[in-house]
Order: C-alpha cells, then sequence, then structure tokens
C-alpha cells in the first residue's frame, strides 16, 4: 500500500509540474522579428521589426544585436535600421527582451541570406597634393563621411613623398591628418598610414571593406 501511495503522489507532482509548465507557455508572449521582404541591395538600409502579441500588461524594454551588420538607429525600440557591408555573409538580426515572464521564451531573430556576392574592393576617397589643405575643402568632407557612413571599413591612406623622410617626420604627418580630419582617439585606429616614394608629394585616401584587399602604393 505504501508504494502505491507513493506512486501516486509521484504522478500527482509530475502532473502538477506538466500543468503549471503549461499555463506558464500559455502566458508567455511571441515574439517575431521580420526583415525585409524582397531582395536587398548593397549600401541600403535594412529596417527590421519586432511583433509582439499576448504581451498585454508586461514592461518590456529590448536590446538589438546584429552579426555582420551594423545598427544605424533604433536601438531600444521596436523597429531598427541596420547596414550590411559585407553582402557576402549572412545578415543575422537578434532581439532580446527584458520583462517577459520566468521561463518564457525571450529571443527572437531574422537572417537575411546571401542572394548575390561581388568581390569586395577598396575604393579612392580623396586624392590630396597640396601639402596645407583646410578643414572646408570638399575632399576632407568626403574622407570624414567615408569615416561615418562605413563603421566597419578601414580607411587607408597611402602618403607618398618625392624624397625620404624620417620616422619623426612621418609620425608629424600622421599627426596633420588626424587633427585636419578631427578624429576622436577611439576612431584613429581605424586608419592604417603607408608611406612611400613617388615623384611628386601625394596623399591617397582609400575606403577598404571587411574581406577586400588593402590597396598597392
Amino acid at each position: 500500500m505504501k508504494k502505491i501511495g507513493l506512486l501516486l503522489s509521484i504522478i500527482c507532482t509530475v502532473a502538477v509540474s506538466v500543468s503549471a509548465q503549461e499555463i506558464v507557455r500559455a502566458a508567455c508572449p511571441t515574439l517575431n522579428v521580420y526583415g525585409p521582404a524582397g531582395i536587398v541591395r548593397a549600401g541600403e538600409r535594412i529596417p527590421f521589426s519586432l511583433l509582439i502579441s499576448n504581451a498585454a500588461g508586461l514592461d518590456l524594454t529590448f536590446k538589438w544585436r546584429v552579426y555582420n551588420g551594423d545598427i544605424l538607429e533604433g536601438q531600444g525600440t521596436q523597429e531598427t535600421t541596420v547596414a550590411w557591408p559585407d553582402m557576402c555573409r549572412s545578415l543575422i538580426v537578434e532581439v532580446e527582451a527584458t520583462g517577459v515572464p520566468m521561463g518564457c521564451p525571450y529571443r527572437a531573430s531574422e537572417t537575411v541570406s546571401i542572394s548575390h556576392c561581388k568581390p569586395m574592393i577598396p575604393s579612392l576617397i580623396a586624392e590630396i597634393s597640396e601639402r596645407s589643405i583646410k578643414a572646408s575643402d570638399p575632399r576632407v568632407g568626403r574622407i570624414k563621411q567615408a569615416i561615418k557612413a562605413n563603421s566597419s571599413s578601414q580607411i587607408y591612406v597611402i602618403i607618398y613623398h618625392s624624397e625620404l623622410r624620417s620616422k619623426s617626420n612621418e609620425h608629424r604627418d600622421q599627426m596633420e591628418i588626424f587633427k585636419l580630419l578631427a578624429l576622436p582617439l577611439d576612431e584613429r585606429s581605424r586608419l592604417t598610414f603607408v608611406h612611400s616614394r613617388g615623384l611628386v608629394r601625394v596623399t591617397k585616401y582609400w575606403l577598404v571593406p571587411p574581406g577586400a584587399d588593402n590597396p598597392m602604393p
């Protein structure tokens, strides 16, 4: 009789546990991330949205994460806009919700697969031959815009000299460029400097996207 009573107690406990899990699942909000419906072209701003159901009375907050891309705007909201610089790798956009009931799923994601992939190549932003140039020069503006708009890319700066330069002079050249572009300290690592010999003094600024080879001097 004791064994039968123990068995019935275990069965009841399991039944209550399963029933409680079903109740929790029924009370869970549903999270779904939706991305672009058509073909995404290089350089486009890509919108994603989070659709939530069964979330009445919940105080939810959101955090977006992007793999192989960059968040342009919308962090902390139900809609975000993303840049996809390297279209040779799939884009994964994930959102995490805080404030869902215990035991409920709190993440959702969407993957944009590769539809076409062109080899990534560097592009010349500007070529400056003057030794002294003002920050108001349109070429300086193009360089600044390229740095701002392509956060995953590197800026490759090739400085051609008609004569040999000492290391201290090369360092001074680089500091002048940092000052010209008004770059904060945390952005300076995105610039790579190469010094080379040339017939005349000229500085070329290249935009090097992820996966592209650096330009040759």
